[in-house]
């Protein structure tokens, strides 16, 4: 147990009550200087990786509309299929790529037709998913 001074202003001392003798251990500028750095090092991360929680997610592919998912069937207890439309812009894409996330799922799908520019192309998948609202499709490449 750690007992401070109740002193109007703190001292370079705590007392450290033990089993029956009281010892006194000194706050060095160094221990102080430490928590200081510690402390603005954990800050500095936190603040950091608020800023960067998008970093690991995929990229939309800026050529690629919204996805709309067209269809989708319950084909297990928590597996539904889906069947879904993706329409770019004026670049072809040589793999149409996507990433299908759910909540309790996530998956690339990359398939090996081309899809030419201006069109829109219907792909389909499978995924785990309680809550077919959870489902979501983003084209990455």
């Amino acid at each position: 147990m750690v007992l401070m001074s109740l002193r109007p202003y703190p001292t370079n001392s705590a007392h450290v009550v033990g089993r029956s003798v009281a010892h006194t251990l000194p706050i060095t500028t160094t221990t102080k200087t430490r928590h200081a750095i510690i402390v603005a090092v954990l800050s500095v991360c936190l603040l950091g990786s608020a800023f960067s929680a998008n970093a690991f997610a995929e990229e939309r592919n800026s050529n690629a509309r919204p996805i709309k998912i067209e269809y989708n069937t319950k084909v297990a207890e928590s597996s539904h299929y889906i069947q879904f439309k993706a329409c770019i812009g004026n670049k072809f894409v040589k793999t149409p790529t996507f990433t299908v996330t759910s909540d309790l799922d996530s998956k690339v799908i990359k398939f090996q037709k081309l899809q030419q520019a201006n069109t829109c192309k219907s792909y389909s998948a499978t995924i785990n998913a309680k809550h077919f609202n959870s489902i979501s499709i983003v084209m990455t490449d």
